[in-house]
């Protein structure tokens, strides 16, 4: 019948309406997170965080994907505060691990919960620089944390810690650094099985997790299903892995 929806006309009005979604998300829903929650975040701390901070033009093989990420775009507040608490783990046993830090926004939020540890990693020597000088800044009584470190290297080379892990992908990575991060992720999982989440921020590149059968979706509770769906800036998609 004429008037009966083809299965391609259904499919692309999904992606047409998940394109309007984002639109609206970075849009609507980014600025008003940047202009509130960042800003008073910042401001609380002190961080000097430039939006965006230039990077160099020299990259290494852990870079993000050239064109979408030119410049580095700060993490939002709430949509790392909303990524953790869904988190079944205990924070005071696990390492909270972000790759591609940038000038530390992600660093300083995990920070306020009680990791073990917060590791931020970071190729570019100009942004990192930009995160040292936030570290140094902050008091402690933001520092909720054992202990937290900003490392300047490659993610793509990076050894993880042993124990619990949140890994944070911020913004966008080529395919072919996202397979070398993930495995050397699986790699530590097989030498020490143990609770590892990875929170993935803009999840262009989510094929590449399909190979990885160690890491499965996070099911999440339905109030921060709706706050990752339709409230945060970017789209977030959360693994984890199943002993």
């Amino acid at each position: 019948m004429a008037d009966v929806i083809s299965s391609s006309d259904r499919t692309a009005l999904r992606e047409t309406l998940k394109v309007v979604r984002g639109v609206i998300r970075a849009k609507v829903f980014g600025r008003i997170h940047h202009y509130f929650a960042d800003k008073v975040f910042d401001a609380e701390r002190g961080l000097k965080i430039n939006l965006p901070v230039s990077r160099s033009q020299s990259r290494g093989a852990g870079d993000r994907v050239a064109g979408r990420s030119g410049s580095v775009v700060p993490s939002n507040v709430l949509a790392v505060e909303w990524s953790l608490s869904p988190l079944p783990v205990d924070p005071r046993t696990a390492s909270f691990v972000d790759l591609g830090s940038g000038a530390g926004r992600a660093m300083m939020s995990a920070a306020d919960h009680h990791f073990k540890q917060v590791i931020g990693l970071e190729i570019d020597e100009k942004t990192h620089n930009i995160a040292n000088e936030n570290l140094g800044k902050v008091s402690e009584e933001f520092l909720r944390c054992s202990r937290i470190e900003n490392i300047l290297g490659d993610a793509t080379r990076y050894v993880f810690p042993t124990e619990n892990l949140v890994v944070y992908l911020d913004k966008d990575w080529t395919s072919a650094a996202l397979d070398q991060i993930l495995t050397r992720l699986k790699f530590s999982y097989d030498c020490k099985p143990r609770p590892i989440f990875v929170i993935y921020v803009n999840p262009a590149e989510s094929q590449v997790f399909d190979r990885y059968k160690f890491l499965k979706p996070l099911k999440l509770r339905f109030w921060s299903r709706i706050k990752l769906t339709y409230f945060c800036p970017y789209a977030v998609t959360i693994y984890r892995t199943f002993s």
